[in-house]
């Protein structure tokens, strides 16, 4: 038990110094001062350590989403290289569609090297993922110089878009293409540009993708090439047997 000098006096009397006042066990706890319990000491430390070790997204899973945009671009313009170079057939995409129309227009060619637009956009989507796949673990992928590089691209879409709605070339993977390209730079665009530690393999990401790139344009417009030469080929020989059943006919 604990034993207190009452301190509380009636109004008009004098308080009794001598006179105390008795407390219960119960009581006497709630005087005395409160110690933390387990629970509020436990709630304490989680709440330091989030203060000391924010929660973070780590970059690899960050890219996760972009690199996902950007591999649905480069399957997209894979189909639409494969096409051009007969090697498959994509739905809608056959002779006086809107994709043949695309292709054998001014703006399905490149006019300097005469490559299809197809080739060259596969090329760069697969020279854009090889840059990114190294980049996506670190801040290098963040550099101004990469940024760039996609942002032209992003551009060029938007170029593109114009031409297909101006001149009405409603090719769906031309569409595709496109859009997905623009997603991806707006989602690089969004994280701020790299510190210098990152742009060593910012370089590197730049050398490989320019190699990787320049070796998938190189095979594609081998592989073009030699598909023209077999259409030009069997157009020359229908035309033999064309003059050949006119000069037998009686």
């Amino acid at each position: 038990m604990l034993l207190l000098q009452n301190l509380i006096h009636r109004p008009g009397s004098r308080p009794n110094p001598l006179q105390t006042t008795v407390f219960s066990h119960e009581e006497e706890r709630n005087l005395l001062p409160r110690q933390p319990s387990s629970r509020d000491t436990s709630t304490f430390t989680i709440l330091r350590m989030s203060k000391q070790n924010p929660i973070t997204t780590s970059p690899a899973k960050a890219h996760l989403i972009p690199g996902l945009v950007l591999a649905a671009a480069l399957a997209a313009s894979w189909a639409l290289a494969l096409a051009t170079l007969g090697s498959i057939q994509l739905p809608g995409c056959g002779p006086g569609s809107s994709c043949d129309k695309a292709a054998s227009s001014a703006w399905g060619s490149l006019p300097v090297l005469g490559l299809p637009i197809s080739i060259v956009g596969a090329a760069w989507f697969t020279a854009s993922l090889a840059a990114f796949m190294i980049t996506a673990t670190g801040d290098a992928g963040r550099g101004r110089t990469l940024r760039a590089l996609w942002v032209l691209s992003a551009l060029s879409s938007v170029l593109y878009l114009g031409v297909i709605i101006y001149h009405g070339f409603w090719c769906r993977m031309c569409i595709t293409v496109h859009i997905a390209n623009i997603t991806f730079v707006a989602m690089i665009l969004r994280a701020p540009p790299a510190p210098a530690a990152g742009k060593h393999r910012q370089l590197l990401a730049i050398l490989i993708a320019f190699i990787v790139g320049l070796g998938t344009l190189l095979t594609l417009g081998r592989m073009h090439h030699a598909h023209q030469s077999a259409v030009l080929a069997e157009r020359a020989a229908q035309q033999e047997r064309s003059l050949q059943e006119i000069a037998a006919a009686p």
